[in-house]
């Protein structure tokens, strides 16, 4: 019987990522790269197809050592197979995404029963963070996806069969990583487990020797050759590294991402709903659960402590804890589940599904969709009253969590048509694509940085008195003919080209018209900036 409801709950599982897999993906070849963050990845990741040079990333023709190559190069590989597009851009990091969940699932054998173990992947599936950063383009969902691989075999040492295999993978799976996002990797797996060790006896002594040093010496292969070919190349990334990147990211606003210290408490309760409140019941009874609950406790409260000392924040930082925090969500929401009060919040969810068409009396462009608005709203206020006649914890579970997933990929087919209002360029490049197919016209953008017209336009475009770029690492000024950092040197663009698109916002067009004797005509007007063609 046991064996029986395993293969069940596998094959449900199955089931359940290929509809998550759809859900993400439908509308990834419509919705717009933000700016900046996705549109810059996408952008250095077609620099590196374009170019052929994979090993020193470049943004808009200027070397770009933000981050190691690894995300990079699954961009570049989605673009090179399936176009220079939103959907290639993304591909890699929604498949990145569905390894997450597979790996949350082989994960859950160590905490909760064979039968019960489909129910996490449900948890992690269907909040608001995961799904969200499962359609962005950027690092962060690739070390969610190596972070959860090496907890696995971690776990898989401690808890299952001890193996040197399980020392080789970690050694591996840390290194892909570290080449994601540097030694971020260490927060979520190496420094809890050496916390755990100090107050388990379990986790001591897990590791012999042997291997130790076939892990370091996996790690070393995979994520130390990159490093040491650039920095050869250029020697001055090793203190850029680790004072720049490292130091300064978490100690000093230099990256202008500093937040008040309840930041990461906000994120947690408003994407992690409703199983945030039973982790926090959990911890109030902390005396009462069990050795295992603490485990995931550590791993999930430790890169937690870290992160919120730091200077530096953003929302996507913490998703790498998400995996192991849905499985502690679905234990603690087993043990505490009251009909009544989660009553409470399906009551509230339907108060919100009511007014959420209101949206509209902000955006004009909505309007249009008015009627796919009210069809989400149906479609989640159906889900919300079947939910209020349920009794069932884990039909809960899995009825919530389709919910979530279906209202929230069908809301980014209204985000797709607020593009001109969210800072999406997808559109003012269709139509500068529709004037110039053959990519002869330059695109000057004027006090401002827009990476996304680089990658829409398959051709970079010059910037001019835009965001200060790092260019200590350039050997030549070619970079120059596309980045512009005074008048002269628009006025030099001016002379070569007689006619050029310009991007700039309406309000600092008299003054470029004024400053370098142009007339312009508006071509396509949006929130953040128009494009104008000059001659």
């Amino acid at each position: 019987k046991e064996r029986y409801l395993m293969e069940a709950s596998k094959q449900r599982v199955v089931y359940f990522i290929i509809f998550f897999a759809i859900s993400i993906s439908i509308t990834n070849q419509f919705v717009t790269l933000f700016e900046t963050t996705e549109a810059r990845y996408a952008e250095i990741g077609r620099e590196m197809l374009v170019s052929g040079d994979f090993i020193e990333p470049r943004l808009n023709g200027i070397k770009h050592f933000h981050k190691p190559p690894l995300t990079y190069w699954a961009i570049a590989a989605g673009l090179k197979v399936f176009g220079i597009n939103n959907f290639g851009a993304r591909f890699f990091g929604a498949l990145a995404s569905l390894i997450t969940l597979i790996f949350t699932f082989k994960t859950t054998k160590f905490f909760v029963s064979d039968e019960e173990r489909e129910f996490p992947v449900y948890i992690l599936a269907s909040s608001f963070l995961f799904i969200a950063v499962s359609k962005i383009v950027a690092t962060d969902i690739y070390l969610t996806m190596f972070t959860i691989i090496t907890q696995y075999f971690y776990f898989n040492q401690i808890y299952g069969k001890r193996s040197v295999y399980n020392s080789i993978c970690i050694g591996i799976f840390m290194g892909l990583g570290f080449l994601t996002k540097g030694p971020i990797i260490f927060i979520f797996t190496i420094l809890p487990y050496f916390v755990l060790k100090i107050f388990l006896q379990e986790f001591r002594k897990v590791f012999d020797i042997k291997s130790i040093l076939l892990a370091t010496l996996s790690f070393t292969i995979i994520s130390l050759p990159w490093y040491i070919m650039v920095i050869h190349k250029n020697p001055e990334l090793l203190n850029y590294f680790f004072k720049v990147q490292t130091v300064d990211r978490v100690a000093t606003d230099r990256f202008h991402r500093s937040k008040p210290f309840y930041f990461f408490f906000v994120v947690i309760f408003t994407t992690f709903l409703p199983y945030i409140f039973y982790v926090v019941r959990g911890i109030i009874d902390l005396k009462k659960l069990d050795k295992k609950v603490w485990v995931l406790l550590t791993f999930i409260a430790v890169p937690f402590i870290v992160f919120n000392l730091s200077t530096s924040k953003l929302a996507t930082y913490i998703l790498p804890f998400y995996p192991l925090m849905s499985v502690l969500g679905y234990l603690l929401f087993n043990r505490y589940f009251n009909i009544k009060s989660f009553r409470i919040f399906l009551y509230f969810m339907i108060l919100l599904t009511i007014f959420s068409p209101s949206v509209i009396l902000f955006y004009e462009d909505l309007k249009e969709n008015f009627l796919l608005m009210f069809i989400i709203s149906i479609v989640a206020l159906s889900f919300l009253l079947y939910l209020m006649k349920i009794k069932d914890i884990r039909k809960i579970i899995l009825t919530l969590s389709i919910f979530f997933i279906s209202v929230m990929s069908l809301s980014y087919f209204v985000i797709a048509s607020i593009e001109k209002d969210i800072n999406g360029y997808y559109n003012m490049s269709s139509t500068m694509n529709r004037i110039d197919p053959d990519k002869k016209i330059k695109t000057l953008v004027y006090n401002n940085t827009i990476p996304s017209l680089s990658f829409y336009r398959n051709s970079l475009v010059v910037m001019s008195y835009g965001k200060e770029r790092e260019t200590q690492f350039e050997d030549n000024n070619m970079y120059k003919e596309y980045y512009l950092t005074n008048d002269d040197e628009i006025k030099k663009f001016i002379e070569i080209n007689k006619e050029f698109f310009l991007v700039t916002k309406g309000s600092y067009l008299k003054e470029f018209s004024q400053k370098f004797g142009k007339n312009c005509q508006r071509l396509f007007s949006q929130k953040k900036s128009n494009l104008y063609l000059c001659k």
